[in-house]
């Protein structure tokens, strides 16, 4: 049974725990990490989906990162990948701060690289994983290979007409930390529909 399925047969497990993923770690960079808006749903080696009023979120562990889809209702008003992708015609480079207005929600976004020796980075990715056992929609993965290279993933705030999450990535031959922010802001129109 993959993460996948662990999570797809307990729907109502609320909080994080930290799952040991089906795929060894690879030898990647902050530097591979792309940001690539409106993906189609991503196969993920783990997900959990949340459901926050009118909001509907997958929050996806891939095999080269992250992707979370925010649905309002039926309609996805965001898909967010941050990955390593070899083809990246479809996004850029992974920006300091980015921001996109759409016709549903407005997407803000920024990530933050930091380069740590041995001990510091051992903590810091302690901390984080720490932080995310037992939170309510909260997802966190470990690659085989290396306790310390894994993928997090949280929400933040969950109101009517926003939303926001949080992520990181680790990467332990090289010593980077990766986290990102995100937040979701329904466009003026779409709040007044919702009401």
């Amino acid at each position: 049974m993959t993460a996948v399925d662990l999570l797809a047969a307990d729907p109502d497990r609320s909080s994080a725990a930290v799952l040991e993923l089906p795929v060894p770690y690879r030898d990647t960079c902050a530097a591979d990490l792309g940001l690539f808006l409106d993906l189609a749903p991503q196969e993920a080696l783990a997900l959990r989906r949340v459901d926050l009023g009118n909001w509907t979120v997958e929050l996806r562990i891939l095999g080269a990162s992250h992707q979370v889809l925010a649905y309002r209702g039926a309609e996805l008003a965001c898909s967010e990948t941050v990955a390593c992708r070899p083809d990246r015609s479809a996004g850029a480079a992974l920006p300091g701060r980015h921001q996109r207005a759409g016709h549903l929600a407005h997407h803000s976004f920024r990530a933050d690289r930091h380069v740590l020796g041995p001990a510091d980075f051992g903590r810091r990715v302690d901390e984080l994983v720490a932080d995310l056992v037992g939170a309510t929609g909260a997802l966190c993965g470990r690659f085989p290979g290396d306790e310390r290279a894994t993928t997090g993933l949280r929400l933040q705030v969950a109101g009517n007409e926003e939303l926001g999450w949080c992520g990181w990535h680790s990467y332990p031959t090289t010593g980077e930390v990766v986290t990102t922010s995100s937040r979701l802001v329904l466009a003026p129109a779409a709040a007044r529909c919702d009401r």
